[in-house]
């Protein structure tokens, strides 16, 4: 689900309307999956300065249908669009080439909200920390969702017979596929550690000045690398070693990140911490020794991906009330 808007201008032709894209920052040619009329180009928009963009702009010029005749007086058309977890700033620009638009070209905008209206903004009160969160949490979460949808299901198996009921479990082929999933749960579990600590050095006060006394001891070769100080310091750690990560979150944040997924002594369930330092084990046991594990059921599948989904909640809480982030904005 989206925001779609177009401007039918009043005189413009392909070349005219083309060169007034073009003349904004950021933007590039793009393709897309919807059958649009001969001739029609598409361009995006998108800013990654700060976290701005989550979504960007989808801008497409096209040529007017049969259908549009009453609508334009010209041959061409500007069709923008972007999806509705779209940043303030996506809307705030999809909104700015409508406006730019019309003043230059005339005519009218059509579009969800009716005619020359724009789409409305909202009061932005998220920073580049939030931002960057949300894009993480964003990521994680909907692939995790993704693969628990598509999951496959297991082989009906007849009930009353033991043995038969655990011959077809132990060669239902979907088992395989739910161990060979493992090590995607694992590499959710690693980018958003990765990224969440990344987006925190950047924006971390204390964070910056260690990084920036860090500068002064590397060699100028190292310093000529095309990646930024906070992606070389996440490079140089493995995030499926819980304790080293743990000890990088410490040094570089002061935030403890084992806290939150262990629970108090007095509590009896099994820390998450604990179960997620088993998972990464047993990831690597498929992935080097082709350990798959015919008990390995769907069930047992989508209780991992719960856990990590718990974790990064969890996580994610702990560095929004270190920042004094609104938390359900990230989620929003």
């Amino acid at each position: 689900m989206g925001r779609d808007l177009i401007l039918y201008p009043k005189h413009a032709s392909k070349a005219e309307l083309v060169s007034f894209i073009k003349s904004f920052d950021k933007i590039q040619p793009s393709s897309h999956l919807w059958d649009w009329p001969k001739g029609t180009m598409h361009f995006s928009w998108f800013d990654d300065t700060d976290y701005r963009s989550t979504t960007g702009v989808e801008i497409t010029i096209y040529p007017v249908r049969d259908s549009e005749r009453s609508l334009s007086s010209s041959e061409w058309a500007i069709h923008v669009r972007n999806t509705y977890s779209a940043t303030w700033h996506d809307v705030a620009m999809l909104n700015r080439i409508l406006r730019t638009g019309r003043k230059k070209f005339g005519g009218d905008i059509f579009g969800d909200y009716g005619k020359n209206r724009y789409a409305p903004l909202w009061d932005d009160t998220s920073t580049p920390i939030s931002r960057g969160f949300s894009w993480v949490y964003s990521m994680a979460h909907n692939n995790i969702g993704a693969i628990s949808h598509a999951l496959p299901g297991e082989l009906d198996v007849p009930k009353g017979d033991a043995k038969l009921e655990s011959l077809i479990k132990s060669i239902d082929p979907s088992r395989v596929i739910y161990n060979g999933l493992v090590p995607f749960l694992v590499s959710v579990l690693e980018f958003y550690l990765k990224n969440i600590l990344i987006i925190a050095l950047k924006y971390d006060s204390n964070a910056q000045h260690m990084i920036t006394d860090l500068r002064r001891e590397v060699s100028p070769i190292a310093l000529r690398d095309e990646k930024s100080p906070e992606e070389l310091i996440a490079d140089s750690i493995s995030f499926q070693d819980l304790r080293n990560v743990k000890k990088a979150f410490r040094k570089w944040l002061n935030v403890d990140i084992k806290k939150p997924l262990t629970p108090s002594e007095t509590a009896s369930e099994e820390s998450l911490w604990r179960r997620l330092d088993d998972l990464i084990k047993y990831r690597h046991d498929i992935i080097h020794r082709m350990g798959v594990d015919r008990s390995f059921s769907r069930t047992d599948f989508l209780n991992q991906a719960q856990l990590i989904e718990e974790s990064l909640d969890l996580l994610l809480k702990t560095l929004a009330d270190k920042y004094q982030i609104d938390i359900e904005q990230i989620k929003d």
